[in-house]
């Protein structure tokens, strides 16, 4: 149970500054390093990377901080409560990160590495609260 404990943490700190690294790079308008054959620039710029006049990637820094302050919370006073709210925002994440996922994929048709680490770190914490709210 504490190895799901820590893959929450870790993968949500990791997560945070993943979007940070993306939001910072488009504040100073400063193109992502992406490795060949991707192009960052074009899907962290495009008409999808804002949700309702929000960037993705402030919503993914609120998003980490939340699990990063929940698991902290967790750590004093952990309750089947908790438990649930981890796992309904894990849920609603993973969710729209495969939403995120089938954009690059059928519409922009163009790949971000950064936006495939948050995907992936998204579905560790998802895996994760799962893992300890049926525990």
């Amino acid at each position: 149970m504490i190895i799901f404990t820590y893959s929450i943490f870790i993968s949500a700190v990791l997560g945070f500054f993943v979007a940070r690294y993306i939001w910072k790079q488009k504040q100073v308008k400063k193109p992502l390093m992406c490795p060949r054959r991707m192009n960052c620039h074009d899907v962290v710029n495009s008409s999808y990377s804002k949700f309702f006049g929000v960037s993705v990637e402030s919503l993914g820094m609120l998003y980490y901080a939340f699990v990063v302050c929940l698991h902290v919370v967790g750590l004093v006073y952990f309750s089947d409560m908790l438990g649930l709210i981890m796992f309904v925002s894990s849920l609603g994440a993973f969710l729209f990160s495969i939403y995120l996922f089938f954009v690059q994929l059928l519409v922009i048709r163009d790949w971000c590495a950064w936006c495939l680490v948050s995907y992936l770190l998204t579905f560790t914490i998802f895996i994760s609260s799962i893992f300890i709210f049926i525990g």
